[in-house]
């Protein structure tokens, strides 16, 4: 029997990316989850600035969530409140205090970068809304490394397993799980197998640059092709 399965990787909001036993070739374009670091906040905005004398006579203090829109340039041309409920006031000067922050340049469009404001009379401050960019699986296992499950290849089982691996802030995995079966118990564990000890993973980071536990998302598909056709055999008369 020929055996052909092949690795693929995918995050939880694109498709898959096909992965075979040779190597795929290089993108023809660099695409957002492709890049080697996530954008990050290089100019942190000053919250005392835009804590008006006015907001401080009435104390006003809450959290405010923005997503913000950066060009390529790293410069903020969108600024959308997310709360749904917040004083006029503070949600003016958390986008006029976001106007000042600066980030890393971006070479894929104007992506929204959350970020959460936290209003107080004495300590405001600026803290990520949600990871900056995701853990994810940067070099998926590949056919060669692996062995197909004896007994599931006896038996002719095939399928498609997607597992969820906790990574932590170190980037190691931590635990995984499979959200979508392939069908077969042996496949899912075989998966999970895989992942753990072959997956090399990138932590999570928020918009600071930090490391973060997070979750990345793996997929396995399990295929064996029959073999090709016996060749006849060569004629040996003179």
């Amino acid at each position: 029997m020929k055996i052909n399965w092949f690795a693929a990787l995918a995050l939880s909001t694109i498709p898959a990316i096909a992965l075979s036993q040779v190597a795929p070739p290089p993108p023809e374009r660099t695409q957002p989850w492709q890049l080697p670091v996530a954008l990050r906040l290089e100019s942190e905005p000053k919250l005392a600035k835009f804590y008006t004398s006015a907001m401080r006579q009435r104390e006003l203090h809450g959290a405010v969530e923005l997503d913000l829109r950066v060009d390529p340039n790293g410069s903020i041309v969108g600024c959308e409140v997310k709360t749904l409920v917040v004083d006029p006031e503070l949600a003016a000067a958390s986008c006029r205090a976001a106007q000042t922050a600066r980030f890393q340049k971006s070479v894929y469009g104007a992506p929204s970068m959350p970020l959460k404001f936290i209003w107080g009379v004495s300590n405001s401050r600026v803290i990520p809304a949600r990871p900056g960019h995701p853990a994810r699986l940067a070099s998926p296992p590949f056919s060669g490394e692996f062995a197909y499950p004896v007994e599931a290849k006896q038996r002719g089982e095939q399928g498609r397993a997607i597992a969820d691996i906790d990574v932590s802030a170190e980037g190691r995995p931590a635990a995984c799980r499979i959200r979508r079966s392939a069908g077969f118990t042996s496949l899912d564990t075989a998966t999970c197998q895989v992942m753990m000890t072959l997956g090399q993973y990138e932590p999570a980071v928020d918009v600071f640059g930090v490391p973060l536990a997070g979750t990345a998302t793996g997929v396995l598909n399990w295929r064996i092709e029959p073999d090709p056709p016996a060749s006849p055999p060569a004629n040996s008369n003179p």
